[in-house]
C-alpha cells in the first residue's frame, strides 16, 4: 500500500475530508562565476502533505519523512482547530487538462551535458566579449507529483523545467555596467546560446554613454523592465479582493484599462515551467480570461475563495512548497502582444528611452500601484534609433494609470520573466537623471 493509499485510509476514518499531495523531484545544478565553473550538484527530494478537514476547519501537515503515517494523520488533525478555514469542496474526480509539461530530451540532460553546455555558453560569451566578466547558472528539474482525496478522486502528473542565466560585466573608470538575460522553460534548448548573443550585443551597445536630461518620455519597457507590474497580480487575485485589498474587487464589466491591454492566465502555454494538468487542489488547468480589450472579466481563484464568491474555480490553487497550503496564485499571467516588433517600437520613436533592467520593483505599492525604480539598463532613442546608454536614472509613476491612461502600443515579441510579455511603449513616463 503507498503511502497515499495509508494517509487516505487512516484520515477517513477520523475526519469529514482529506487530502494527500505527493511530490518528487530530482534536480542537476551547476554555476559559474567570473569565466569559471564554482559548484555542480545534484539534489533529489520528495514528500507528502496532507490536508484535513475538521469540524469546518482545515488542518495541514507537510512532511519529507514518510516512515510514520500516524504520526502525519495526528499532527494534521491536531492542527485542524487552529487552522484557516476553507470554505470550499474537495472535488468528486479530477479531469486533468491535456497540456504536456514533461520533455523526455530535458529530463535526460544529466551532469555532464548540463555542465558542457554552461562552458560552451561562457566560453562563446568570452569569445565575443573578451572584456566582460560572466557569471551564470543552468538548472535542470525533473518533478512528479500525485494528488488524491477521500472522496476517489486520484491524478498525477510530471513536468521537466530547465532555468537560467548568464550575466556580463564590464567596469571602467568611473562605470560598473551589468547586465543579465535569463529563462524558465519546461525544454531545454537554444535558450544559453541566446543569452550569450543578448550579452555580448547588448554590452556592446551600452559601451556608448549619453546623456539625457531629466523629463517625461515615450518608454519602451522590455518584459524584464515589467518587473515593477507586481500590483496587478495583487488586483487580480480574488484572495486580495476577499480581504479588500484590490482596487478593482467591485469593477468586473468595467473598463479600468486601455483598449490594447488582454491580460490572461495561462496554465496551459506548455513551455512555460508552471504549465501543468491540474492544479495543486486537482482542478483542471485552464487559460483564464482577466482583462479583455481593458475590461476587467474576473479573478483568479482556488477552491476556497471560488466557494465564497460564488463563482468555479479557475484552476489557480498553487502551493508556494510541499509546506505551503493551496492558495490562489498565478500560473502564468500573460499580456497578449500586438503587431509591432521590438525593433518597429524603437523606429517609432522620435525621442524617448529603452528600458531593460530595473531596480527596486519589490518596492511598488500593491495597493495603489505607485512605484519609484532604479534604472540599471536604460537606452536613448533618438528619431528611431537607440544612440547610446543613459547612467543613474530613475523611473516613477503608476502601474495602473499607465495601463489605463498611458498605453501607444504593444509590441509582437513575448518571453517569460515577471509575466509572459511583449515590449510595451508608454507614453509621459517620468524619468530622472
Amino acid at each position: 500500500m503507498s503511502i497515499i493509499e495509508q494517509l487516505l485510509e487512516k484520515a477517513k476514518a477520523r475526519t469529514d475530508a482529506a487530502e494527500v499531495f505527493y511530490t518528487q523531484s530530482e534536480a542537476t545544478a551547476a554555476a559559474w562565476a567570473s569565466d569559471r565553473l564554482k559548484i555542480a550538484e545534484g539534489k533529489e527530494s520528495s514528500g507528502v502533505a496532507l490536508r484535513v478537514m475538521v469540524d469546518g476547519k482545515m488542518g495541514f501537515f507537510a512532511t519529507t519523512k514518510m516512515d510514520d503515517p500516524d504520526m502525519i494523520v495526528d499532527t494534521a488533525i491536531e492542527l485542524a482547530p487552529l487552522g484557516t478555514e476553507f470554505a470550499g469542496e474537495f472535488p468528486d474526480s479530477y479531469d486533468p487538462a491535456d497540456v504536456d509539461a514533461y520533455d523526455e530530451p530535458t529530463a535526460q540532460a544529466g551532469p555532464d551535458k548540463i555542465v558542457e553546455t554552461g562552458n560552451k555558453m561562457v566560453a562563446d560569451a568570452k569569445s565575443g566579449k573578451s572584456d566582460a566578466m560572466y557569471d551564470g547558472k543552468l538548472d535542470r528539474t525533473i518533478i512528479r507529483a500525485e494528488i488524491a482525496n477521500s472522496k476517489g478522486a486520484h491524478s498525477e502528473f510530471r513536468k521537466t523545467i530547465f532555468e537560467g542565466y548568464l550575466s556580463g560585466s564590464v567596469t571602467r573608470e568611473g562605470d560598473v555596467l551589468i547586465i543579465w538575460d535569463f529563462d524558465a522553460s519546461t525544454k531545454m534548448g537554444d535558450q544559453p546560446s541566446d543569452w550569450v548573443k543578448w550579452n555580448v550585443e547588448t554590452l556592446n551597445a551600452a559601451s556608448n554613454v549619453v546623456s539625457l536630461p531629466s523629463g517625461d518620455y515615450k518608454c519602451i519597457l522590455t518584459p524584464k523592465a515589467l518587473d515593477m507590474f507586481g500590483p496587478l497580480q495583487m488586483a487580480l487575485n480574488a484572495r486580495n479582493v476577499l480581504k479588500d485589498m484590490s482596487p478593482f474587487g467591485d469593477k468586473v464589466g468595467e473598463q479600468v484599462f486601455d483598449p490594447r491591454i488582454n491580460l490572461v492566465d495561462d496554465g496551459l502555454n506548455a513551455l512555460t515551467p508552471s504549465a501543468q494538468p491540474i492544479d495543486d487542489e486537482g482542478v483542471t488547468m485552464q487559460k483564464t480570461t482577466l482583462i479583455e480589450n481593458g475590461v476587467l472579466k474576473g479573478f483568479i481563484h482556488d477552491l476556497h475563495t471560488s466557494a465564497k464568491m460564488g463563482v468555479a474555480s479557475t484552476g489557480n490553487g498553487m502551493r508556494g512548497g510541499l509546506s505551503a497550503t493551496p492558495r490562489a496564485g498565478f500560473t502564468t499571467l500573460t499580456l497578449m502582444p500586438g503587431d509591432k516588433s521590438l525593433d518597429e517600437l524603437v523606429a517609432s520613436v522620435d525621442k524617448g528611452v529603452l528600458i531593460d533592467q530595473i531596480m527596486g520593483a519589490h518596492q511598488a505599492s500593491p495597493f495603489s500601484g505607485d512605484f519609484s525604480v532604479s534604472v540599471s539598463l536604460g537606452f536613448v532613442i533618438e528619431n528611431g534609433k537607440i544612440v547610446g546608454r543613459f547612467k543613474d536614472g530613475m523611473m516613477a509613476g503608476n502601474v495602473f494609470r499607465m495601463m489605463k491612461d498611458k498605453v501607444i502600443e504593444t509590441g509582437s515579441e513575448q518571453r517569460l520573466a515577471h509575466m509572459y510579455a511583449p515590449p510595451v511603449l508608454f507614453d509621459g513616463i517620468t524619468i530622472a537623471t
